[in-house]
């Protein structure tokens, strides 16, 4: 971010939008929990990933693994394989340009959080994903992970 922005809100056609969704919200959130665990219980053992811990009460909008090693290269195989990932939050925010007037920060590193922002590969997490296209997924990061020597 360059500039500092605000707080926004929705206009009435987006609320509109979702009014009309909001009935499926619980359904669609239980199924983003179901993909969630199935990354998590098939990745936990690969060398150089760690994928996020089992928490009962997130909705995963987002599913992100840590990539140690690699992390573009992994991304790079399964845009390969016809599987969409994302890198969010690239930059922490102590190193934006935009810094929130109310931030103290003085200077320092923040080591962990520049780790992350070099190491999170989001995967696919949406509530229409099949089981197959999350086995998919699955098996093309263990493959990738087999291929590349972790150490």
């Amino acid at each position: 971010h360059d500039i500092l922005s605000g707080n926004h809100r929705i206009d009435e056609l987006q609320g509109a939008i979702l009014r009309a969704k909001l009935p499926y919200l619980q359904t669609w959130n239980a199924r983003r929990r179901e993909i969630a665990l199935a990354y998590t219980a098939n990745l936990r053992e690969l060398p150089g990933i760690t994928p996020l811990p089992d928490d009962p009460g997130h909705v995963y909008h987002i599913y992100g693994i840590r990539v140690q090693h690699g992390r573009d290269a992994l991304a790079a195989w399964l845009r390969n394989s016809n599987i969409e990932v994302g890198i969010r939050y690239s930059v922490p925010i102590h190193l934006q340009s935009a810094k929130p007037a109310y931030q103290s920060w003085d200077g320092g590193p923040f080591p962990q959080a520049e780790a992350f922002a070099q190491e999170i590969l989001n995967l696919p997490m949406y509530p229409e994903l099949t089981d197959a296209q999350v086995q998919y997924v699955i098996e093309q990061v263990r493959e990738w992970t087999m291929r590349k020597d972790p150490r």
